[in-house]
């Protein structure tokens, strides 16, 4: 869903089944393709973390929303997530 580098390493922002976002090392992941997501957005965040992310992924209070259930961000996580496992699919990838 998204990648973020800091504390010298790159971070995978990975979908769980239950609906939510974890980061997990890049280093437990191949990479298949070099191709960034069509619906990242670069940031560089006050303390200078790097992230690719969706858009709405760096609203106030996403990642907290979502791990409480607010249903407008649910809403919002499971349209996003729709959107790139169809681009991945779409370019050839398998997304589990």
């Amino acid at each position: 869903m998204g990648l973020s580098f800091f504390d010298n390493a790159v971070w995978v922002e990975i979908a769980t089944e239950g609906g939510f976002l974890m980061s997990v090392p890049l280093r437990e992941f191949e990479i298949v393709s070099g191709k960034p997501s069509i619906f990242w957005e670069a940031r560089v965040d006050k303390d200078n973390t790097f992230r690719l992310w969706p858009p709405s992924f760096y609203a106030p209070f996403y990642h907290s929303d979502l791990a409480d259930r607010d249903p407008h961000v649910v809403t919002d996580f499971d349209r996003v997530r729709e959107q790139i496992e169809e681009d991945d699919r779409h370019n050839g990838l398998r997304v589990n």
